[in-house]
Parts: structure tokens; C-alpha cells; sequence
């Protein structure tokens, strides 16, 4: 086990630590390497989720109103793994456009 330094108090933390213990500062974000410069890990990118998240609610005005679901379930999904922005426009679209799609539909087979 070996101790970073925190980039906010620049006290020493286990690298395994989610958190600073002395500041709070969330820390398993960040790595140093063997010369002692500290840098930010980056996250995978989600681009699959983000953009199915984005298209699923289409498909509920398009197909069929349980891809509504589908949306909102890819929305909570891009929020669990870090983009809680993207997450909470898909759940609101997914929504919105499930509405949309269900009247479409009961219009559709009232004609």
C-alpha cells in the first residue's frame, strides 16, 4: 500500500482511500506515479449508454411506449456510472416522448 497526498490539503492518503480523511476531498480519482506527479484517473467513456439513452425515447414515439421504460432505465444506468446530467435528460425525455408516443398510439388505434 502506498500513500498519495491529497491535491486539495495535500495531506497523505492510502491510495485506496475514496476520501481524504483530513478534508474530505474525494481522492480515488487521482493516482501518482513512480516521479511523484499526481494526475486525475479518467473514466471510461459511456458513449453506447449515452447515446441509446438519447435514442430509446425516440423509439417509444416511433415503435412503441415501453421503450419509455427502456429510456429510463438507460437514464438511471448513465447516472450510477458518472453522468448524472445525460442520466436525468434521458429519464425527462423518456418520459416526455412515452407520453407523446402513448397518445400517438391511442390515436392511431382509435382511427
Amino acid at each position: 500500500m502506498s500513500l498519495i497526498f491529497c491535491i486539495e490539503c495535500g495531506a497523505k492518503v492510502s491510495e485506496y482511500a475514496k476520501n481524504c480523511p483530513n478534508c474530505g476531498y474525494p481522492i480515488n480519482k487521482f493516482r501518482t506515479n513512480n516521479q511523484g506527479i499526481t494526475y486525475e484517473v479518467t473514466k471510461k467513456n459511456n458513449a453506447v449508454w449515452i447515446i441509446a439513452g438519447y435514442l430509446a425515447p425516440l423509439l417509444a414515439v416511433f415503435l412503441h411506449p415501453i421503450f419509455t421504460l427502456v429510456g429510463i432505465f438507460i437514464g438511471a444506468i448513465n447516472i450510477v456510472k458518472g453522468s448524472s446530467l445525460h442520466g436525468s435528460l434521458q429519464i425527462i425525455e423518456s418520459i416526455f416522448f412515452g407520453i407523446i408516443g402513448a397518445f400517438i398510439n391511442l390515436f392511431l388505434f382509435i382511427l
